[in-house]
């Protein structure tokens, strides 16, 4: 799969006509043409969400391409709404593949589901976004942990399941 990088930002209040006005085009015609840029995708939404996906040439350093579509992009974000700039503008890698997805269980039933997603949080989320080659990490309420981007190394992965003591 190509790296991606996954331009974000709200705007509150404005509809995704507001948005694709005046935060997508100026992010966008800053991004275009980024070295290694292969194609990129955006969506606005009535929410005032505004997300563009930035896909790179198979074989591009993820964390160069980071750095140059920040780069890119940031000189327009003093033109940005006051309110998009206090919210924040985030740029991060991204992949559109699952390396792995991990499900907690208590085979025995002794924990509950409330239980396990906190564990989950406290212990395993921030553990797994530090290995080297994950991109990023997604806890959803099922208790399974989706882990993204690049390549983890078993020995990565064995040290940090090892439970706490």
């Amino acid at each position: 799969m190509p790296p991606t990088v996954q331009v974000t930002t709200t705007y509150p209040g404005a509809s995704a006509r507001t948005v694709v006005d005046n935060v997508a085009l100026p992010i966008e015609l800053q991004v275009n043409g980024v070295e290694g840029m292969i194609y990129m995708q955006s969506t606005s939404t009535d929410a005032g969400t505004y997300t563009l996906t930035v896909t790179f040439a198979i074989g591009t350093d993820l964390d160069f391409a980071q750095v140059l579509s920040r780069t890119r992009s940031a000189p327009r974000w003093r033109s940005l709404p006051a309110s998009v700039q206090a919210q924040g503008v985030i740029v991060e890698k991204k992949s559109t593949s699952i390396l792995q997805i991990i499900s907690l269980t208590s085979p025995d039933g002794r924990f509950d589901s409330l239980y396990m997603s906190n564990y989950a949080t406290i212990n395993l989320i921030n553990e797994l976004a530090r290995l080297p080659g994950v991109g990023n990490t997604q806890f959803s309420a099922s208790v399974s942990i989706r882990c993204a981007s690049g390549w983890i190394r078993r020995s990565s992965t064995r040290s940090a399941s090892r439970p706490r003591r």
